[in-house]
């Protein structure tokens, strides 16, 4: 019988005021969705972003604040992580990878010194070969401190139910640009690129299930950006952008976490600072996102948040306040909590893998 698992990232440094100590590993009870400890694999420093390949069973994490990645074997009977080696991924503070289309090479975003690296795997998912796939331009934003070169901070393959893609979308904090990478046969392509808002800091990324449109949560103006993508024509153009927290709130807040239902029907965005979930209700005829409520993350600081496969439940990870929380997503898209607290190290992200 397949089991499943979670997989949590954290930050476990003095400097990141953290308390994680590695990557925690849960099974998750078919009937009750609820989380089992299994154990917790050292995992070095802040294995802050991880991603799972079901192809090669093996986990992979980004050391944030740090200059490597690392692979761990998923152990196909207990699930806990078993690490394996690590690997340079030439560029300073990596904090998103994604696997291409075929599960050959990682794709790593290096935040602090803008590039793309790309770790060739062999066919049994190890590390290979490292090097660097581009540099963005060194471009600046007006925040003077948060938006002084290019800072990418997400990459993920462009693919839905509608089209299945080489092209990648890489938000840029530090520039207030989206580029669109198309990798194919171990080459770069092409590269297009949009203007966001001033200030307004592109920050993660997701797909719509079916509509040729990217959602991009803006870290520091608090927004979410709705971008039509045209691979034939290749053009990525900013359509629509509505303010994700209260209008009532004018203290410090930074938009972070995103994700989308599989029936494209909503968005939920995590909010540092107002400690709060946007609910975002997006139009049936046009794919733009409409009404937005919030909950509250009950917690502090929710970096990161996602759905499972099945979009019947959200997780929020609070880092500051060392839990992850459970809601029931209801047919009308909006929350309720389930009373599962998962007490974790300083969680900023989460990790599924379904054993065979």
């Amino acid at each position: 019988m397949a089991q499943s698992f979670v997989y949590v990232g954290c930050r476990t440094t003095k400097e990141r005021d953290a308390r994680g100590k590695g990557i925690a590993a849960y099974e998750i009870d078919a009937k009750s969705s609820e989380w089992h400890y299994k154990g917790t694999c050292p995992a070095g420093e802040n294995p802050s972003f991880l991603i799972v390949s079901k192809k090669h069973q093996r986990l992979y994490a980004v050391h944030g604040d740090g200059a490597t990645v690392s692979s761990f074997r998923l152990n196909p009977w207990s699930g806990i992580p078993e690490y394996e080696e690590t690997i340079n991924c030439h560029g300073e503070n990596p904090v998103h990878l994604c696997l291409d289309r075929r599960e050959s090479n990682l794709l790593i975003v290096n935040y602090a010194s803008g590039n793309i690296a790309r770790i060739v795997l062999d066919t049994q998912g190890r590390f290979s070969d490292s090097s660097v796939l581009i540099s963005l331009p060194e471009v600046s934003g007006p925040h003077k401190i948060e938006q002084r070169s290019s800072h990418p901070h997400f990459i993920g393959r462009i693919a839905n139910n509608g089209f299945d893609t080489d092209w990648y979308v890489i938000p840029d904090k530090g520039s207030d640009a989206v580029y669109a990478m198309n990798f194919s046969n171990n080459t770069v392509k092409a590269i297009i690129s949009g203007k966001s808002r001033e200030s307004a800091a592109p920050r993660h990324a997701v797909m719509h299930p079916f509509r040729s449109f990217i959602y991009i949560v803006n870290e520091l103006d608090s927004t979410l950006t709705t971008w039509k993508f045209d691979p034939d024509g290749q053009q990525l153009t900013p359509v629509h952008t509505l303010s994700v927290i209260p209008a009532q709130r004018h203290e410090l807040t930074r938009a972070s976490g995103i994700a989308i239902t599989e029936d494209g029907e909503a968005i939920y965005i995590s909010n540092r600072g107002d400690d709060s979930v946007s609910i975002i209700h997006i139009d049936p005829m046009n794919g733009f996102p409409q009404s937005v409520n919030w909950i509250s993350s009950n917690g502090n600081f929710p970096r990161f948040l996602c759905l499972t496969k099945d979009s019947k439940y959200l997780y929020v990870a609070n880092e500051r306040s060392d839990s992850i929380v459970q809601y029931a997503v209801n047919k009308d898209k909006t929350l309720t909590l389930t009373g599962q607290v998962i007490e974790t190290g300083s969680p900023v992200c989460l990790a599924f893998y379904q054993s065979n």
